[in-house]
């Protein structure tokens, strides 16, 4: 069922500076009036809570100077909770590398250059081995295992080699808006006009899959009926290898697993991964229902605007490309014929959903200066359900805002509670090396038991 948009979906994530939290802010030369706080100090905790971030989403932890409500109801929540417990909660926009120096010099003179900061699963994995976090489990008062904290996979994907959480996510907020992986977009529009047959119609029974995923791409590539060529999808790259990626977890296959000690090892050495690698050299080679622009080298972001300019009828990305609303992404040029789905399911695939976290997602963490034993109390205050909202308005306010379609935004939540981690934090150092070898499969360069036998070594060593 169609929806309609309550809000302007360009305006709603256009990126713009945020100023701090509970500063005065100005609209257009006239000063905000802000509604009083009527609360009354509930503990004593005194000082300052901290938070920074290297996000300038109007959708942030930091109140913009826009009218927007719901950074309105952030501003009032950061104001309440600091009349609560007698402290300062304060939130800006810092630079990353400068959160990361900052942190780093804090924790060696035992200061706090911030309790809690925003950053990518990447950049908090490394803030994690350098020994300037807090572990989730050490906070007094906080239960990382409520889904206030995020769902499963995302806390997979942050829990680390001494089996504590370092990354956790705001749920309840819907903000920053909660990112995740192998996201296929179509072009609805597209593949109506062609007659072609929906994603959808295949995932509501139950058959959304490889095969049917390839009979669409083969349909569209031969059945354009304009006089621009039409594929499937833009060629896999070494810059742009989502695709390759996306089709290995769809059939089951993933870059670590755990052997029989619990140590982390190389996942790619099976069936599952050489069986996906050879079904995209065989999209590519033989059945070539795949787009090789012009420009591939020259331009970037070069797979989204063949999406956009609909050379291609499908795009593997993650949510953030659907969420981002500037004038030459998909959300804003295709209206109500951007659709989105998980990638179709593999022949060996048994999971739930074949989407996944990644090193690129963000997720908030606690410095080592943060205060466990006090000032978790401030923390839980803080990321309650917004003014006026429940547990479950964070969905109601996505559905509005931000998809067309009701069971896109249904698909979406069920994708956010099932999806894992690809454990790409842990090898961020081969992801070159390991694209580098795939293209190689898809091009014909070498056989997909070739390339896993190279990708042992180079992933396992890199563990030990």
């Amino acid at each position: 069922m169609k929806k309609i948009l309550l809000t302007i979906l360009v305006s709603a994530m256009m990126f713009s500076a945020a100023s701090c939290g509970t500063s005065g802010n100005n609209n257009g030369g006239n000063s905000v009036v802000k509604p009083p706080v009527d609360v009354e100090m509930e503990q004593n905790i005194g000082g300052s809570f901290l938070i920074k971030t290297e996000s300038t989403a109007q959708l942030s932890l930091v109140p913009d100077a826009t009218d927007d409500v719901r950074n309105e109801l952030v501003d009032y929540r950061y104001r309440e909770v600091s009349a609560r417990f007698n402290c300062t909660v304060s939130a800006s926009v810092v630079p990353e590398d400068t959160i990361v120096t900052n942190l780093a010099t804090a924790a060696a003179a035992s200061g706090t250059y911030a309790d809690l900061v925003e950053l990518s699963a990447a950049q908090i994995y490394d803030l994690y081995k350098g020994g300037y976090l807090t572990a989730a489990q050490d906070v007094a008062g906080m239960d990382i295992s409520d889904e206030k904290w995020g769902f499963e996979g995302q806390k997979e994907m942050m829990t680390f080699g001494n089996g504590k959480t370092y990354g956790f996510r705001n749920t309840y907020w819907a903000m920053p808006i909660q990112n995740v992986s192998n996201i296929l977009f179509y072009n609805e529009d597209l593949l109506s006009k062609n007659a072609v047959s929906i994603p959808y119609e295949y995932y509501e029974n139950g058959t959304w899959n490889w095969s049917a995923f390839e009979r669409i791409c083969k349909d569209i590539t031969q059945n354009t009926n304009d006089l621009q060529s039409v594929y499937g999808f833009m060629i896999p790259t070494a810059d742009y290898p989502d695709f390759i990626h996306a089709a290995i977890y769809s059939n089951g296959g993933q870059r670590l697993k755990e052997d029989a000690d619990g140590k982390y090892v190389c996942g790619y050495y099976d069936s599952k991964t050489m069986e996906a690698l050879d079904w995209v050299n065989e999209l590519v080679t033989k059945e070539q229902v795949c787009y090789v622009p012009g420009n591939l080298d020259s331009v970037d972001n070069v797979d989204v605007m063949s999406f956009t300019d609909q050379y291609t009828a499908f795009l593997v990305s993650d949510s953030y490309t659907g969420f981002y609303g500037g004038d030459a992404y998909p959300l804003s040029v295709l209206d109500d014929g951007f659709r989105w789905i998980e990638f179709p399911e593999g022949k060996s695939f048994k999971g739930e959903t074949t989407a996944f976290y990644t090193k690129d997602d963000s997720f908030l963490a606690l410095s080592k200066g943060f205060r466990a034993d006090t000032k978790g109390v401030v923390l839980n205050a803080i990321f309650e359900p917004l003014n006026g909202e429940d547990t479950e308005s964070w969905k109601d306010f996505l559905r509005t805002n931000y998809f067309f379609y009701e069971e896109d935004a249904e698909l979406y939540f069920d994708i956010l509670k099932n999806a894992v981690s690809d454990h790409s934090v842990l090898t961020l150092n081969t992801n070159s090396s390991i694209d580098d070898i795939f293209v190689g499969v898809v091009n014909g360069q070498k056989t997909a038991h070739e390339a896993v036998e190279m990708l042992e070594p180079v992933v396992t060593g890199l563990l030990e």
